[in-house]
């Protein structure tokens, strides 16, 4: 049987990211794999990598790699899927980012050893995505303050304090914090919001589950509403989620869907230090601003699984 072939795209920040790459990539050297690695420099890298793979997995050959591996963050593996914008070419994860939202939803194993089993013997299966204004997303695509976070969050910072960066901008944007209303059509019903994050994942933020019944296999969003503004809400919100009380909450609201429009209610949202308008994060990262036309895509992603 012919060694596996990986391409891997790369982005690395920080020791102990690059420790925990070594120590995989030594495992998959252990079972016979041919790696070749290409490191994301700078914005937009890892996009044209996964194009690039894409186009030489489809020629075949005797070089062409069987396997895509994207070793960084969800934000990484945003690039990449937009990179392969439908190419069905095998795609694992090797998690190096801060939250991690989809090693959670794919139940990696954090053991180096257990991991690169899975990226070389694990089933590559179908799973759906969605698209924001234009640009795929694999795990969800939100408004309100979490997506102020991520416009403001620093790269140098995430790297160095990992999720410390991310709850120090947290407390600033909550100290910030203006209400605002979103009106959220969900299928043609419409909804008014503090905020809203339409997700194709159960999980958020790492471990913690904002929608139980959401998953990659199945062709739906969920949209998940926080109802109450005001920076009491914030904190409880942020309580429920935590401590996994939050479906419970009497204004916290998940409504399946395909088809979502977000924009400002008119007279009751401020745009924000002058910008145009608020921000659109997607896998943590922010890609576009309201208005927001969200919806299931066409093309999925051939995911490495256990």
């Amino acid at each position: 049987m012919p060694a596996p072939r990986l391409l891997i795209i790369a982005n690395i920040r920080g020791g102990r990211r690059a420790r925990r790459f070594e120590a995989v990539l030594a495992h998959l050297h252990d079972h016979g794999a041919e790696t070749e690695i290409q490191h994301v420099r700078t914005p937009g890298d890892a996009a044209v990598f996964a194009r690039a793979a894409a186009e030489a997995w489809a020629g075949g050959g005797e070089n062409a790699p069987t396997r895509l591996v994207v070793a960084g963050g969800d934000g990484t593996f945003n690039d990449v899927i937009n990179g392969l914008d439908g190419a069905l070419m095998p795609v694992a994860f090797l998690p190096l980012g801060t939250a991690n939202v989809l090693a959670y939803e794919l139940h990696l194993p954090k053991d180096p050893g257990a991991l690169a089993g899975v990226i070389l013997e694990g089933t590559a299966r179908p799973a759906y995505t969605g698209r924001v204004n234009g640009r795929l997303f694999i795990l969800m695509a939100g408004i309100g303050i979490d997506a102020e976070v991520c416009e403001r969050i620093d790269r140098r910072s995430k790297a160095v304090f990992r999720k410390g960066a991310y709850v120090k901008v947290t407390v600033d944007r909550w100290i910030a914090y203006f209400p605002r209303r979103y009106r959220v059509v969900v299928d043609g019903t419409v909804y008014h919001a503090a905020s809203a994050v339409v997700t194709n994942a159960g999980h958020y933020a790492g471990p913690f589950l904002i929608a139980p019944n959401a998953s990659l296999d199945t062709p739906e969003l969920h949209v998940c509403l926080y109802l109450t503004p005001g920076r009491m809400s914030v904190i409880r919100y942020g309580l429920g989620m935590i401590t996994g009380r939050l479906s419970g909450m009497a204004d916290y609201k998940v409504v399946a869907g395909r088809d979502i429009t977000i924009d400002a209610d008119d007279g009751l949202t401020s745009t924000l230090d002058g910008a145009a308008a608020d921000p659109v994060q997607a896998d943590g990262d922010v890609v576009t601003h309201l208005p927001a036309k969200i919806g299931l895509a066409e093309e999925q992603v051939l995911l490495v699984r256990r």
